[in-house]
């Protein structure tokens, strides 16, 4: 018994520090900091009330029925919402439950990026000190990462996609051992295992699809491969076989869910995506975005989009805001580049190659989404590995120096100390201006409801944060789209409703209803809504411009 406890001591330590961290971080995010977040905490809420699977704000027109309430996850993948469920059935349907269930699966994080690290560290020879000082600093700097700890306060889909990916990472080398499946169930339920991991991930995200990638290429390299084409093949599908069928356990029954209630188990909307030449088309109302449009723009637009895609990824997502895991992952990736390590199948190497997968296919396929979040909530996995990356290359320099200063014993702790300290000190001032930030919008939302209240506005309402704006109002809500004015009436016509609330600018709204031609489609004069020092505009709309 004791030496279990010992054994597990370092892994629930590093979750209670996790704990604790999205705890605090939670507590200081009122309201949701981003409309996805408030979309999946809605869904959850209306499970739990019994009203089904759906969602009383519309964000997008290119799926069929387009009814209020909406049916929910025509595009974004459901489980983020169903986590959140239970907790909401017990205690109720708020914010702060759902805030709870992001903070729980956020800290498994910690935990599973030690044991990755923990294998990583052995593959590259090191001894049982340095390897555990690896392990360590791997599971803090994924505890602390500012991105990470966000998106758990702020509960979407990027860390319950982490968590699934750490599950398939650790199982892909011990469900794919080299030489044929041992006959029998108990042979076969590591892969089956793996399968309904890998389920789970693309429950969570569509990116998993690269996940699967990455363990399609880890079954070709495991040791074992026997001689012969025909025979090779037998021990690959056997391999895979209990994995494909642990996958179709979860994905089949969702996919019969999506034909049953849209028409068709695959989401319009992410072909749709795939030809935006501005996000603002994903709320596109009179016109679809089309491939023909998009291609016709010339190869010099299609090339800037997909360069500058790369650099908001790679710049805006991993080197900035998860500063300095990012940074000093990739460094020291290009010098570990002789390692053992990555040589291997292994959960560290499973997570890189997923990881880059994603960021290329992101980058290339989905050039202009990308700079909304596609790439940012797929990118636990590389961010993970990334930080094993930071620890294995700070473990190398100090051993270098070590060597060089003829040093009788490595100091283990002092490159990890420098990567915590720094990504302690970035979280704390992420933190505060994310705190700050939430903080101005939720008094924004709550006197601007009031307002609302005060004028008898519709039931259903345009907006151009619907998810929020219609949680804060107590009313359904359509998204605004970035079309001319009578493309807005016609949709105002659609849905029954004459009023449009904005809390900002986006795209051409709201200039085009205050100046020029757009104003003749007002039936009064526009309104200042909320606090005086931030507020938003309440139109309303005539019958005809």
């Amino acid at each position: 018994m004791r030496a279990l406890t010992g054994r597990l001591a370092v892994p629930l330590a590093l979750t209670l520090v996790a704990l604790l961290v999205r705890a605090v971080a939670a507590a200081l995010l009122p309201v949701a900091p981003t409309e996805g977040a408030a979309w999946y905490a809605g869904v959850a809420a209306a499970i739990a009330e019994g009203r089904g699977l759906v969602a009383d704000a519309t964000w997008s027109y290119a799926t069929a029925p387009l009814v209020l309430p909406k049916p929910a996850f025509e595009l974004w993948q459901p489980l983020a919402s169903f986590v959140s469920v239970p907790a909401m059935l017990l205690a109720g349907p708020a914010w702060g439950v759902a805030q709870a269930m992001g903070v729980l699966i956020g800290a498994l994080a910690a935990p599973l990026t030690w044991a990755v690290a923990r294998e990583a560290a052995a593959q590259a020879g090191l001894d049982a000190r340095r390897a555990g000082a690896v392990a360590l600093a791997s599971g803090l700097l994924v505890a602390l990462s500012a991105p990470l700890v966000l998106a758990a306060a702020a509960p979407e889909s990027t860390n319950v996609f982490l968590v699934a990916a750490l599950a398939v990472a650790l199982l892909t080398p011990r469900a794919l051992a080299g030489g044929p499946v041992t006959p029998g169930l108990r042979g076969r339920l590591p892969g089956v295992a793996l399968g309904l991991a890998l389920g789970v991930a693309w429950l969570a995200r569509q990116e998993a699809i690269w996940l699967g990638a990455a363990v399609l290429v880890a079954a070709l390299r495991v040791p074992g491969r026997p001689a012969g084409v025909a025979r090779w093949g037998r021990v690959l599908i056997g391999r895979l076989a209990p994995v494909v069928i642990g996958g179709l356990v979860i994905v089949v029954p969702w996919l019969l869910r999506q034909r049953a209630v849209f028409g068709t188990p695959f989401p319009g909307q992410a072909t749709e995506n795939l030809w935006l030449k501005t996000n603002e088309e994903v709320f596109a109302w009179a016109e679809r975005p089309e491939a023909a449009a998009y291609l016709a723009r010339g190869i010099g637009a299609l090339v800037d989009d997909r360069v500058g895609a790369s650099l908001h990824q790679l710049i805006g997502v991993l080197l900035v805001p998860a500063f300095p895991i990012g940074l000093a992952g990739l460094l020291a990736l290009a010098g570990l580049r002789r390692t053992p390590a990555l040589r291997m199948v292994s959960a560290w190497t499973t997570l890189l190659l997923a990881g880059a997968l994603t960021f290329l296919a992101t980058a290339l396929l989905f050039p202009v989404a990308t700079r909304w979040g596609t790439f940012l909530h797929a990118s636990g996995p590389l961010l993970v590995a990334l930080s094993v990356a930071a620890a294995l290359g700070g473990d190398a320099l100090v051993a270098r120096i070590s060597r060089a200063r003829r040093w009788e014993r490595e100091n283990i702790v002092i490159a990890p100390v420098a990567l915590i300290a720094v990504t302690a000190a970035l979280l704390g001032l992420q933190l505060a201006v994310e705190a700050a930030r939430t903080g101005r919008l939720a008094d924004r939302l709550a006197v601007m409801a009031r307002d609302l209240d005060t004028r008898g506005v519709e039931p259903v309402l345009i907006a151009d944060q619907p998810v929020r704006i219609g949680e804060a109002a107590g009313r359904m809500t359509v998204v605004l789209p970035d079309e001319p004015p009578e493309a807005v009436l016609d949709l105002a016509r659609f849905y029954g409703t004459r009023t449009i609330v904005l809390l900002g600018e986006r795209g051409r709204y709201p200039a085009a209803f205050l100046d020029g031609p757009g104003r003749a489609c007002l039936a009064a004069e526009p309104e200042r809504i909320g606090p005086a020092d931030a507020p938003a505009w309440l139109l309303r709309l005539a019958e005809s411009c």
